[in-house]
């Protein structure tokens, strides 16, 4: 279930194990690396913030001494949605996807994903895909084919990870690097520019080898030393006409120390690796001076609160360079306490993205969380008082979830008070613990053209009682929508006390709000500053 086949008899390039005669000859290679379209296909708008990994790899080329440009399709989409943090719209458009990708539906991005490339003419095209995505890359893929089939399509990301034999059947796709990147793909586009065609030497590596079958090499080394990594430069990104460019994706470690049943994030990096806090803090001040317009920074870990020590430095380094910005992270109930997060507030930190994910402590247990529902309860009220929005992650129809289950994570929602949610549901993702546990019968549901994780679609729960379960998933819903409403105005009414020089403005803006019922237009996008 790890992909869809779509092999053309006949065509498929084969490899042969012999060396070009040429290795001493070489190319100067143009690279540019692609996020296919996936959150526009769904009406929804993309994270302010570029893809981090893309990032990174464009930095490390570039170091090399290659030219590279970073496409981030969503950016190009003319999506008409109105906010990016309301989940009703997801029921009415959870088809959205499946009509895109059968051409049921029409849209412009494929065109402009065409002229990008053609008019950069690039030799080497890397995509990266998450396993929902994965329809999205493979389109791309054939498209930048279509353009000059010479080109060298090289997939990663998670899915070509947990799935690289699967991937490496499509004839639109040459190469396939699993896990971190950097040095699988220095070392392939090196044997790319000698015309070298012996691979077997490249770690982290699936390619077609001898009739071809998928050949899969050693795992490589993990990067110990990430202060060694030049930082990423946003001039890398293709952007849209008069774009502007406020945002800016950060990441201190890689992998993760924990081990949620439905997360694949310690799986995909096997190592848990940090940088050093100056060096993270060396980071924000080059961005800051090269780009002064840049001013949110979203820290991208799987949790950024990891260690306590770090945090605290990262903090004191923040402060202690005065740097005037707002930040944005990733935290666990049991990585936080009053002293980091009063330090992280003074250092600019706006808002923490927290799994909660369930109100069941035997759901909880089961997602091998370590965490308890007494644990959520009296950690964000500490992030509250603060003064650190929390945006809460709820994740629905796990593997026992019911409608008693589902019915203690309503309450808890409740009891939360002023918080947003960010509502999920389950989805079956390979590389997780979970998905590892599911028959192969049971994997072939799993379509991921149809489902994702905002599809609220009751084959999630394992319990005959669906419809009520359907019932309290709209229930819960609809209450994370209305606490958006009223947590965004509480904000105001909050910040219209702080800041009583703006009084009049403020309650102009409030009551206009609330005669014109336009309030849910105004509300912070805060789901996506935090993810």
């Amino acid at each position: 279930m790890c992909g869809i086949s779509n092999v053309r008899k006949g065509q498929m390039r084969i490899w042969q194990d012999t060396r070009s005669e040429n290795v001493n000859k070489k190319k100067s290679k143009k690279i540019l690396l692609i996020s296919p379209p996936y959150l526009s296909l769904r009406k929804s708008l993309p994270t302010p913030a570029a893809h981090i990994g893309l990032m990174n790899l464009a930095a490390f080329l570039k170091a090399k001494g290659y030219k590279c440009k970073v496409l981030i399709a969503d950016l190009f989409a003319n999506v008409q949605a109105k906010n990016y943090i309301f989940l009703k719209p997801y029921f009415e458009n959870a088809d959205l996807y499946e009509k895109y990708m059968s051409g049921e539906l029409k849209s412009d991005i494929w065109r402009t994903i065409r002229n990008i490339t053609a008019d950069y003419e690039p030799d080497i095209v890397g995509i990266t895909t998450t396993s929902p995505a994965a329809a999205s890359a493979i389109k791309v893929a054939g498209i930048v084919k279509a353009i000059d089939d010479d080109i060298k399509v090289i997939a990663g990301g998670p899915h070509a990870t947990f799935c690289s034999e699967s991937l490496i059947e499509h004839n639109d796709i040459d190469y396939v690097i699993r896990g971190e990147g950097e040095i699988a793909l220095g070392r392939l586009i090196e044997r790319i520019e000698l015309d070298d065609t012996y691979l077997n030497d490249i770690p982290s590596l699936t390619y077609k080898g001898l009739h071809g079958m998928a050949h899969k090499t050693e795992n490589a080394e993990q990067i110990t030393d990430l202060d060694k990594l030049t930082f990423p430069d946003p001039s890398a990104l293709i952007l849209p006409e008069n774009y502007r460019l406020t945002d800016y994706a950060i990441q201190a470690t890689r992998g993760c120390v924990h081990n949620c049943a439905f997360c694949s994030g310690k799986r995909l990096w096997h190592k848990f690796t940090y940088r050093s806090a100056k060096n993270v803090c060396d980071e924000i001040m080059y961005i800051r001076r090269k780009y002064p317009e840049i001013i949110n920074f979203y820290f991208t870990d799987a949790t950024l609160t990891f260690n306590k020590a770090f945090i605290l430095e990262l903090c004191r380094e923040i402060i202690k360079n005065n740097i005037k910005a707002s930040f944005y992270g990733t935290a666990r109930f049991d990585k936080v306490d009053k002293e980091m997060l009063a330090l992280m507030k003074y250092a600019g930190f706006k808002g923490l993205y927290i799994g909660a994910e369930s109100g069941d402590d035997h759901i909880l247990t089961r997602m091998d969380k370590n965490i308890s529902t007494q644990d959520i309860v009296r950690k964000i009220k500490l992030v509250k008082n603060a003064g650190i929005a929390p945006l809460v992650s709820i994740l629905l129809g796990v593997p026992g979830d019911n409608i008693e289950s589902l019915n203690k994570t309503y309450a808890m929602m409740k009891n939360l008070g002023s918080v947003y949610f960010d509502v999920n549901t389950y989805l079956p993702l390979p590389g997780t613990k979970w998905y590892g546990e599911m028959t192969e019968d049971f994997k072939e549901k799993v379509n991921y053209l149809k489902y994702h994780t905002k599809c609220f679609h009751p084959f999630l729960f394992d319990t005959y009682a669906q419809k009520d379960c359907m019932r309290m998933t709209r229930k819960i819903v609809a209450f994370a929508d209305r606490r958006m409403i009223l947590t965004a105005l509480t904000d105001k009414i909050l910040s219209f006390i702080r800041n009583h020089k703006k009084t009049k403005a403020l309650l102009e803006l409030l009551y206009d709000d609330i005669e014109k019922g336009t309030s849910e237009q105004r509300i912070p996008n805060k789901e996506y500053q935090l993810k």
